[in-house]
């Protein structure tokens, strides 16, 4: 019974607000709850990039802190995507799915093929969690690994955060750490 508890509550994650240590919620506008990146290489060619990410928006300062935004080009593509909303007691208000998304391509200069994937959070409701789940397609080329940069912004916390990159036994890569 136990497991099966901890099975079931697994995929219901607690984004109760009061839950968030003080010390991270002193002079930030949001918090940022689960950050965790997944990369496969499956080929010097292809990938797939997985993302959880989950942030507590204090206030309302940080409102556009809890917007959804990446890019996609004939490297990269959006596949899957879907966000749940939670009040300040961590209950589901509403959830979201791909049909949900905008796209846009305009861009600064003449001609790209780069596209924008957008996803504005409206809620009159503060504090508030939104919990995005997204999956990339990388195809056509893999130049470097996706960037892990759990803080966005300033004014912004890290409770959980994490990365994981997956290889074959036969690649290897090189790394470089800044401001570590």
């Amino acid at each position: 019974f136990i497991l099966f508890g901890s099975i079931c509550f697994a995929n219901n994650p607690d984004f109760e607000a009061a839950k968030i240590p003080a010390d991270l919620k002193k002079d930030a506008l949001a918090v940022v709850r689960i950050s965790n990146t997944e990369f496969s290489y499956k080929s010097e060619k292809t990938g797939i990039e997985i993302h959880s990410e989950a942030i507590t928006i204090l206030d309302k300062n940080g409102k556009n802190l809890a917007d959804f935004y990446t890019y996609g080009d004939k490297f990269r593509e959006l596949k899957k995507f879907s966000a749940k909303l939670y009040d300040a007691n961590g209950k589901l208000l509403r959830k979201f799915k791909m049909s949900d998304i905008k796209t846009s391509e305009l861009n600064e200069g003449l001609a790209s093929d780069g596209k924008h994937y957008i996803f504005n959070c409206e809620t009159p409701v503060f504090p508030f969690t939104i919990h995005y789940e997204y999956e990339v397609s990388w195809k056509n080329g893999i130049l470097s690994f996706p960037a892990f940069a759990p803080q966005s912004s300033y004014k912004t916390a890290v409770e959980k955060a994490s990365y994981i990159l997956k290889i074959p036994d036969n690649i290897s890569i090189r790394r470089k750490v800044l401001n570590m």
